[in-house]
Protein backbone atom coordinates (compact mmCIF):
# COMPACT_ATOMS: atom_id res chain seq x y z
CA UNK A 1 0.00 0.00 0.00
CA UNK A 2 1.21 3.51 -0.71
CA UNK A 3 1.28 6.39 1.32
CA UNK A 4 0.94 8.88 -0.75
CA UNK A 5 -1.94 9.85 -0.29
CA UNK A 6 -2.23 8.35 3.48
CA UNK A 7 -3.78 11.35 5.90
CA UNK A 8 -2.64 11.04 9.19
CA UNK A 9 -4.98 12.25 12.05
CA UNK A 10 -4.21 15.20 13.61
CA UNK A 11 -4.24 14.07 17.19
CA UNK A 12 -1.75 11.03 16.45
CA UNK A 13 0.87 10.49 19.04
CA UNK A 14 2.30 7.37 18.32
CA UNK A 15 2.93 5.97 15.19
CA UNK A 16 4.88 2.17 14.77
CA UNK A 17 5.55 0.47 11.17
CA UNK A 18 5.42 -3.18 10.55
CA UNK A 19 8.54 -5.70 10.46
CA UNK A 20 8.14 -5.95 6.20
CA UNK A 21 7.70 -2.23 5.78
CA UNK A 22 10.24 -0.67 3.94
CA UNK A 23 8.56 2.37 1.48
CA UNK A 24 9.81 6.34 1.75
CA UNK A 25 7.85 8.04 4.03
CA UNK A 26 8.32 11.68 2.67
CA UNK A 27 5.18 12.33 1.07
CA UNK A 28 3.54 11.72 4.41
CA UNK A 29 2.83 14.43 6.31
CA UNK A 30 3.77 13.67 10.02
CA UNK A 31 1.38 15.26 12.67
CA UNK A 32 2.79 17.69 15.30
CA UNK A 33 0.84 15.73 17.95
CA UNK A 34 3.58 12.87 17.49
CA UNK A 35 5.41 11.95 20.20
CA UNK A 36 6.60 8.15 19.20
CA UNK A 37 8.07 6.87 16.08
CA UNK A 38 8.78 3.31 15.90
CA UNK A 39 10.14 2.18 12.00
CA UNK A 40 9.91 -1.58 11.65
CA UNK A 41 13.64 -4.14 11.21
CA UNK A 42 12.89 -4.05 7.12
CA UNK A 43 12.70 -0.29 7.00
CA UNK A 44 15.90 1.57 5.15
CA UNK A 45 14.78 4.53 3.21
CA UNK A 46 16.62 7.96 3.52
CA UNK A 47 14.99 10.25 6.08
CA UNK A 48 16.77 13.45 4.79
CA UNK A 49 13.98 14.97 3.33
CA UNK A 50 11.20 14.04 6.13
CA UNK A 51 10.33 16.32 8.46
CA UNK A 52 10.42 14.66 12.48
CA UNK A 53 7.71 16.82 14.22
CA UNK A 54 9.08 19.14 17.67
CA UNK A 55 7.05 17.13 19.45
CA UNK A 56 8.65 14.03 18.93
CA UNK A 57 10.54 12.56 22.36
CA UNK A 58 10.57 8.45 21.38
CA UNK A 59 12.45 7.67 18.17
CA UNK A 60 13.50 3.97 17.26
CA UNK A 61 15.24 2.75 14.33
CA UNK A 62 14.97 -0.93 12.86
CA UNK A 63 17.84 -3.31 12.75
CA UNK A 64 18.52 -2.67 9.11
CA UNK A 65 18.34 1.13 8.87
CA UNK A 66 22.06 2.52 6.81
CA UNK A 67 24.25 4.13 9.13
CA UNK A 68 24.52 6.59 6.16
CA UNK A 69 20.96 7.40 6.13
CA UNK A 70 21.68 8.10 10.53
CA UNK A 71 23.92 11.11 9.09
CA UNK A 72 21.95 13.21 6.56
CA UNK A 73 19.11 13.22 9.43
CA UNK A 74 18.19 16.17 11.39
CA UNK A 75 16.72 15.26 14.85
CA UNK A 76 14.77 16.95 16.89
CA UNK A 77 15.41 18.97 20.47
CA UNK A 78 12.81 17.44 21.81
CA UNK A 79 14.36 13.56 21.36
CA UNK A 80 14.53 11.98 25.25
CA UNK A 81 14.77 8.44 23.44
CA UNK A 82 16.74 7.38 20.79
CA UNK A 83 17.58 3.57 19.45
CA UNK A 84 20.09 3.51 16.76
CA UNK A 85 20.04 0.60 14.35
CA UNK A 86 22.30 -2.53 14.30
CA UNK A 87 24.09 -1.32 11.22
CA UNK A 88 24.78 1.95 13.13
CA UNK A 89 28.56 2.62 13.15
CA UNK A 90 29.66 6.32 13.09
CA UNK A 91 31.73 8.07 15.21
CA UNK A 92 28.92 10.08 17.90
CA UNK A 93 31.29 13.40 18.32
CA UNK A 94 28.27 15.51 19.23
CA UNK A 95 25.06 14.80 20.34
CA UNK A 96 23.16 18.16 20.03
CA UNK A 97 20.04 16.89 21.37
CA UNK A 98 19.29 18.74 24.93
CA UNK A 99 16.52 16.34 26.23
CA UNK A 100 17.76 13.07 25.27
CA UNK A 101 17.70 11.12 28.78
CA UNK A 102 18.30 7.79 26.75
CA UNK A 103 20.44 6.56 24.00
CA UNK A 104 20.72 2.47 22.72
CA UNK A 105 23.40 1.94 20.15
CA UNK A 106 23.31 -0.81 17.47
CA UNK A 107 25.20 -4.45 17.26
CA UNK A 108 27.36 -2.84 15.20
CA UNK A 109 28.89 -0.14 16.97
CA UNK A 110 32.35 0.14 18.34
CA UNK A 111 33.57 3.69 17.83
CA UNK A 112 35.81 5.14 20.74
CA UNK A 113 33.91 7.85 22.97
CA UNK A 114 37.00 9.68 24.11
CA UNK A 115 35.70 12.64 22.52
CA UNK A 116 31.96 12.64 22.63
CA UNK A 117 29.66 15.42 24.29
CA UNK A 118 26.94 13.62 25.83
CA UNK A 119 23.55 15.13 26.23
CA UNK A 120 23.47 17.19 30.24
CA UNK A 121 20.34 15.10 30.84
CA UNK A 122 21.38 11.61 29.69
CA UNK A 123 20.43 8.91 32.40
CA UNK A 124 20.62 5.59 30.57
CA UNK A 125 23.20 4.61 28.08
CA UNK A 126 23.53 0.85 26.20
CA UNK A 127 26.00 0.21 23.60
CA UNK A 128 26.26 -2.18 20.99
CA UNK A 129 26.99 -5.90 21.30
CA UNK A 130 30.75 -5.85 19.43
CA UNK A 131 31.50 -2.74 21.50
CA UNK A 132 34.83 -3.30 23.05
CA UNK A 133 36.52 0.60 23.46
CA UNK A 134 38.53 1.65 26.36
CA UNK A 135 36.63 3.96 28.37
CA UNK A 136 39.33 5.29 30.69
CA UNK A 137 39.27 8.86 28.70
CA UNK A 138 35.66 8.80 28.10
CA UNK A 139 34.04 11.71 30.47
CA UNK A 140 30.50 10.07 30.99
CA UNK A 141 27.63 12.90 32.05
CA UNK A 142 27.41 13.11 35.87
CA UNK A 143 23.33 12.27 35.18
CA UNK A 144 23.98 8.74 34.03
CA UNK A 145 22.40 6.53 35.75
CA UNK A 146 22.22 3.01 34.01
CA UNK A 147 24.78 1.87 31.77
CA UNK A 148 25.08 -1.29 29.53
CA UNK A 149 28.40 -2.14 27.91
CA UNK A 150 27.37 -4.68 25.32
CA UNK A 151 28.32 -8.46 24.79
CA UNK A 152 31.84 -8.48 23.58
CA UNK A 153 33.57 -5.44 26.32
CA UNK A 154 36.15 -6.81 27.80
CA UNK A 155 38.00 -3.55 29.20
CA UNK A 156 39.23 -2.48 32.46
CA UNK A 157 37.20 -0.03 34.24
CA UNK A 158 39.13 0.69 37.01
CA UNK A 159 39.81 4.55 35.68
CA UNK A 160 36.69 4.84 34.86
CA UNK A 161 34.33 7.82 37.07
CA UNK A 162 30.27 6.72 37.38
CA UNK A 163 29.53 8.61 40.57
CA UNK A 164 25.79 8.42 40.34
CA UNK A 165 25.55 5.26 38.09
CA UNK A 166 22.76 2.65 39.57
CA UNK A 167 22.62 0.32 37.20
CA UNK A 168 25.84 -1.64 35.21
CA UNK A 169 24.74 -4.71 32.64
CA UNK A 170 28.34 -6.51 32.27
CA UNK A 171 27.84 -8.65 29.09
CA UNK A 172 29.65 -12.46 28.51
CA UNK A 173 32.87 -11.35 27.26
CA UNK A 174 33.76 -9.00 30.43
CA UNK A 175 36.15 -10.54 32.90
CA UNK A 176 37.66 -7.39 34.49
CA UNK A 177 38.26 -7.25 38.39
CA UNK A 178 35.80 -5.24 39.45
CA UNK A 179 37.72 -4.79 43.29
CA UNK A 180 38.76 -1.21 42.60
CA UNK A 181 35.37 0.38 40.70
CA UNK A 182 33.86 0.31 44.37
CA UNK A 183 35.13 3.28 44.91
CA UNK A 184 34.25 5.58 41.47
CA UNK A 185 30.95 3.91 41.56
CA UNK A 186 29.67 4.39 44.77
CA UNK A 187 26.00 4.57 44.55
CA UNK A 188 25.37 0.89 42.25
CA UNK A 189 22.84 -0.79 43.16
CA UNK A 190 21.84 -3.43 40.01
CA UNK A 191 24.93 -5.47 38.90
CA UNK A 192 24.31 -7.80 35.77
CA UNK A 193 27.40 -10.31 35.53
CA UNK A 194 28.21 -12.13 32.04
CA UNK A 195 28.97 -16.06 31.72
CA UNK A 196 32.48 -15.14 31.21
CA UNK A 197 33.12 -13.53 34.90
CA UNK A 198 35.43 -15.91 37.40
CA UNK A 199 36.73 -13.28 39.65
CA UNK A 200 35.50 -14.12 43.68
CA UNK A 201 32.00 -12.23 44.16
CA UNK A 202 33.81 -11.11 47.40
CA UNK A 203 35.74 -8.23 45.68
CA UNK A 204 32.11 -6.63 44.86
CA UNK A 205 32.73 -3.74 47.37
CA UNK A 206 30.27 -1.45 46.24
CA UNK A 207 28.77 0.15 49.38
CA UNK A 208 24.87 0.43 48.08
CA UNK A 209 24.91 -2.77 45.71
CA UNK A 210 21.09 -4.64 46.21
CA UNK A 211 20.96 -6.69 43.09
CA UNK A 212 22.77 -8.96 41.88
CA UNK A 213 21.85 -10.65 38.28
CA UNK A 214 23.69 -13.28 36.36
CA UNK A 215 22.91 -13.55 32.84
CA UNK A 216 21.41 -16.55 31.01
CA UNK A 217 24.98 -18.34 30.03
CA UNK A 218 26.66 -17.85 33.60
CA UNK A 219 27.91 -21.39 35.23
CA UNK A 220 30.55 -20.64 37.40
CA UNK A 221 31.06 -21.61 41.21
CA UNK A 222 29.76 -18.86 43.24
CA UNK A 223 30.97 -20.59 46.86
CA UNK A 224 32.11 -17.66 49.60
CA UNK A 225 30.94 -14.59 50.94
CA UNK A 226 28.61 -12.60 49.15
CA UNK A 227 28.45 -8.43 49.66
CA UNK A 228 26.13 -8.22 52.94
CA UNK A 229 24.17 -5.37 51.24
CA UNK A 230 22.93 -8.06 48.68
CA UNK A 231 18.61 -8.46 48.94
CA UNK A 232 18.36 -9.77 45.68
CA UNK A 233 20.25 -12.55 43.75
CA UNK A 234 18.68 -13.85 40.17
CA UNK A 235 20.44 -16.71 38.55
CA UNK A 236 20.08 -16.79 34.47
CA UNK A 237 18.90 -19.87 32.52
CA UNK A 238 22.39 -22.46 32.97
CA UNK A 239 23.46 -21.79 36.46
CA UNK A 240 23.25 -25.54 38.24
CA UNK A 241 26.02 -25.59 40.87
CA UNK A 242 26.00 -26.34 44.55
CA UNK A 243 25.01 -24.02 46.67
CA UNK A 244 26.56 -25.25 49.86
CA UNK A 245 29.65 -23.36 50.32
CA UNK A 246 27.64 -19.87 50.15
CA UNK A 247 27.71 -17.47 52.87
CA UNK A 248 25.07 -15.56 51.83
CA UNK A 249 24.03 -11.83 53.13
CA UNK A 250 20.03 -10.91 53.86
CA UNK A 251 18.65 -11.81 50.80
CA UNK A 252 15.01 -10.92 50.40
CA UNK A 253 14.48 -12.68 46.79
CA UNK A 254 16.35 -15.89 45.10
CA UNK A 255 15.67 -16.78 41.51
CA UNK A 256 17.00 -19.46 39.80
CA UNK A 257 16.83 -20.42 35.97
CA UNK A 258 15.74 -23.49 33.69
CA UNK A 259 18.92 -25.54 34.88
CA UNK A 260 19.15 -24.98 38.11
CA UNK A 261 18.57 -28.74 40.10
CA UNK A 262 20.55 -29.07 42.93
CA UNK A 263 19.84 -30.77 45.88
CA UNK A 264 19.33 -27.90 48.90
CA UNK A 265 19.27 -30.64 51.79
CA UNK A 266 22.80 -29.11 53.22
CA UNK A 267 22.06 -25.44 52.14
CA UNK A 268 21.22 -23.03 54.75
CA UNK A 269 18.79 -20.64 52.91
CA UNK A 270 19.30 -16.93 54.27
CA UNK A 271 16.73 -16.60 57.37
CA UNK A 272 15.78 -13.40 55.87
CA UNK A 273 14.46 -14.56 52.67
CA UNK A 274 10.93 -13.56 51.20
CA UNK A 275 10.74 -14.98 47.75
CA UNK A 276 11.83 -18.16 46.53
CA UNK A 277 11.34 -18.82 43.22
CA UNK A 278 12.64 -22.38 40.92
CA UNK A 279 13.54 -22.48 37.28
CA UNK A 280 11.92 -25.48 34.67
CA UNK A 281 14.10 -28.31 35.94
CA UNK A 282 14.02 -28.14 39.65
CA UNK A 283 12.96 -31.44 40.77
CA UNK A 284 14.82 -32.35 44.38
CA UNK A 285 13.34 -33.80 47.52
CA UNK A 286 12.70 -30.43 50.10
CA UNK A 287 12.44 -32.74 52.99
CA UNK A 288 15.27 -31.92 54.58
CA UNK A 289 15.50 -28.46 53.42
CA UNK A 290 14.75 -25.97 55.93
CA UNK A 291 12.87 -22.98 54.50
CA UNK A 292 12.79 -19.55 55.97
CA UNK A 293 9.97 -18.70 58.52
CA UNK A 294 9.42 -15.31 56.39
CA UNK A 295 9.27 -17.14 53.45
CA UNK A 296 5.94 -15.36 51.68
CA UNK A 297 6.32 -17.04 48.01
CA UNK A 298 7.47 -19.94 47.13
CA UNK A 299 7.68 -21.01 43.29
CA UNK A 300 8.53 -23.71 41.81
CA UNK A 301 8.90 -25.03 37.82
CA UNK A 302 7.22 -27.35 35.59
CA UNK A 303 9.15 -29.98 36.20
CA UNK A 304 9.03 -30.26 39.68
CA UNK A 305 7.13 -33.31 41.24
CA UNK A 306 7.81 -33.53 44.90
CA UNK A 307 5.71 -35.12 47.79
CA UNK A 308 5.26 -32.31 50.56
CA UNK A 309 3.96 -34.41 53.12
CA UNK A 310 6.86 -34.14 55.24
CA UNK A 311 8.14 -30.90 54.87
CA UNK A 312 7.64 -28.02 56.76
CA UNK A 313 6.07 -24.74 55.35
CA UNK A 314 6.87 -21.71 56.65
CA UNK A 315 3.54 -20.43 58.47
CA UNK A 316 3.57 -16.89 56.55
CA UNK A 317 3.70 -17.95 53.20
CA UNK A 318 1.07 -16.36 51.26
CA UNK A 319 1.53 -17.48 47.46
CA UNK A 320 2.23 -21.18 46.62
CA UNK A 321 2.29 -22.24 43.14
CA UNK A 322 3.14 -25.51 41.71
CA UNK A 323 4.59 -26.09 37.79
CA UNK A 324 2.22 -28.46 35.06
CA UNK A 325 3.87 -31.77 36.40
CA UNK A 326 3.48 -31.66 40.04
CA UNK A 327 0.76 -34.39 41.17
CA UNK A 328 0.90 -35.74 44.47
CA UNK A 329 -2.09 -35.65 47.29
CA UNK A 330 -2.08 -32.61 49.97
CA UNK A 331 -4.15 -34.33 52.36
CA UNK A 332 -1.76 -35.07 54.82
CA UNK A 333 0.19 -31.61 53.84
CA UNK A 334 -0.08 -28.67 56.24
CA UNK A 335 -0.65 -25.72 53.97
CA UNK A 336 0.41 -22.83 55.99
CA UNK A 337 -2.14 -20.58 58.07
CA UNK A 338 -1.35 -17.13 56.08
CA UNK A 339 -1.80 -18.43 52.25
CA UNK A 340 -3.61 -16.57 50.31
CA UNK A 341 -2.92 -17.86 46.79
CA UNK A 342 -2.50 -21.41 45.93
CA UNK A 343 -1.77 -22.38 42.06
CA UNK A 344 -1.63 -25.87 40.81
CA UNK A 345 -0.22 -27.03 36.79
CA UNK A 346 -2.23 -28.48 34.34
CA UNK A 347 -1.37 -32.30 34.93
CA UNK A 348 -2.61 -31.75 38.73
CA UNK A 349 -5.23 -34.43 39.18
CA UNK A 350 -5.51 -35.56 42.76
CA UNK A 351 -8.10 -35.17 45.06
CA UNK A 352 -9.11 -32.12 47.53
CA UNK A 353 -11.64 -33.09 49.24
CA UNK A 354 -9.78 -34.41 52.52
CA UNK A 355 -7.68 -30.97 52.53
CA UNK A 356 -7.99 -28.31 55.10
CA UNK A 357 -7.56 -25.35 53.34
CA UNK A 358 -6.72 -22.01 55.48
CA UNK A 359 -9.15 -19.48 56.50
CA UNK A 360 -7.12 -16.85 54.82
CA UNK A 361 -7.18 -18.28 51.30
CA UNK A 362 -8.45 -15.54 48.49
CA UNK A 363 -7.04 -17.58 45.09
CA UNK A 364 -7.42 -20.88 43.62
CA UNK A 365 -6.31 -22.01 40.41
CA UNK A 366 -5.39 -25.41 39.10
CA UNK A 367 -5.50 -26.67 35.22
CA UNK A 368 -8.61 -27.68 32.94
CA UNK A 369 -8.83 -31.00 33.45
CA UNK A 370 -9.93 -30.70 36.91
CA UNK A 371 -12.98 -28.39 37.64
CA UNK A 372 -15.08 -31.93 37.94
CA UNK A 373 -13.26 -32.90 40.93
CA UNK A 374 -14.11 -29.71 42.96
CA UNK A 375 -17.78 -30.38 43.82
CA UNK A 376 -17.02 -32.09 47.13
CA UNK A 377 -13.99 -29.37 48.03
CA UNK A 378 -14.71 -27.19 51.23
CA UNK A 379 -13.15 -24.25 50.01
CA UNK A 380 -13.12 -21.21 53.05
CA UNK A 381 -15.50 -18.61 52.56
CA UNK A 382 -12.35 -16.15 51.99
CA UNK A 383 -12.33 -17.70 48.94
CA UNK A 384 -12.52 -14.88 45.99
CA UNK A 385 -11.00 -16.38 42.96
CA UNK A 386 -10.85 -19.17 41.08
CA UNK A 387 -9.56 -19.54 37.84
CA UNK A 388 -9.16 -23.01 35.47
CA UNK A 389 -7.15 -22.73 32.46
CA UNK A 390 -9.75 -22.64 29.38
CA UNK A 391 -12.30 -22.08 31.45
CA UNK A 392 -14.72 -18.99 32.49
CA UNK A 393 -14.90 -19.24 36.34
CA UNK A 394 -17.08 -16.73 38.62
CA UNK A 395 -16.93 -16.91 41.94
CA UNK A 396 -20.09 -14.60 44.08
CA UNK A 397 -21.59 -14.31 47.36
CA UNK A 398 -25.38 -15.48 48.02
CA UNK A 399 -28.00 -13.81 49.68
CA UNK A 400 -26.59 -15.35 52.68
CA UNK A 401 -23.05 -13.82 52.41
CA UNK A 402 -21.81 -17.73 51.10
CA UNK A 403 -20.33 -18.32 48.23
CA UNK A 404 -20.65 -19.79 45.46
CA UNK A 405 -18.30 -21.14 42.37
CA UNK A 406 -19.43 -21.18 38.74
CA UNK A 407 -17.35 -23.03 35.83
CA UNK A 408 -18.48 -23.46 32.31
CA UNK A 409 -16.21 -24.01 29.29
CA UNK A 410 -15.67 -21.78 26.27
CA UNK A 411 -17.15 -24.59 23.79
CA UNK A 412 -19.94 -25.86 25.88
CA UNK A 413 -23.10 -24.32 27.90
CA UNK A 414 -23.03 -27.06 30.74
CA UNK A 415 -22.72 -25.08 33.56
CA UNK A 416 -21.56 -26.75 36.98
CA UNK A 417 -22.54 -24.80 40.41
CA UNK A 418 -21.33 -25.90 43.97
CA UNK A 419 -21.58 -23.84 46.98
CA UNK A 420 -18.20 -23.42 49.64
Amino acid sequence: MSLEFVNLPSSLQSLTFGEDFNQSIQPVTLPSSLRSLSLGDAFNQSLEDVVLPDSLQFLTFGSVFSSSHHLSMTFPATLQSLTFSDDFNEPLRHLDLPNLETLSLGAAFNQSLEDVRWPSKLKSLSLGRHFDQSLEHVTFPSTLQLLDVGMMFNRSLDAVDLPNLHSLTLGNSFNQSLEHVADRVINLQCLSLGGGFSHSLEHLKFPNLRSLTFVDSFNRDVSGTWPSTLRRVTFGRDFNQTLERIRWPLLESLRFGDEFNQSLARVQLPSSLRSLVFGRRFDQSLEQVSLPEDLTNLTFGSLFNQSLENVSLPSGLECLTFGDRFNHDLEYVTLPSHLRNLTFGMHFTRSLEGVTFPTNLESFCCGRQYPESLRQVLFPGSLRSVECQGLMVAVSPDEKGEWDIRISTYQEKHMSTWRT
